[in-house]
């Protein structure tokens, strides 16, 4: 993916988890809505964590190949 677009999904999930966190002061402990919002949190955070090893990953591979052309190329 374009980094880009790493960046936008990011910005969203961490937009989205902030005004989830921010609910929890408004959502009384024990009660339906507080239990939805923390569980939409953990997956906030899940689909941060995926997000940020996938776009970490993808950056660790093609540096990996630009390294190994430019050793080939050397000798």
């Amino acid at each position: 993916m374009h980094p880009k677009l790493y960046r936008t999904l990011l910005s969203i999930a961490f937009t989205f988890l902030v005004l989830d966190i921010f609910s929890f002061m408004f959502t009384k402990p024990g009660s339906a809505s507080f239990v939805s919002a923390v569980i939409g949190a953990l997956l906030l955070v899940l689909f941060i964590v995926l997000i940020s090893a996938d776009f970490y990953f993808q950056n660790r591979k093609h540096a990996s190949r630009e390294t190994n052309a430019t050793i080939v190329e050397m000798y």
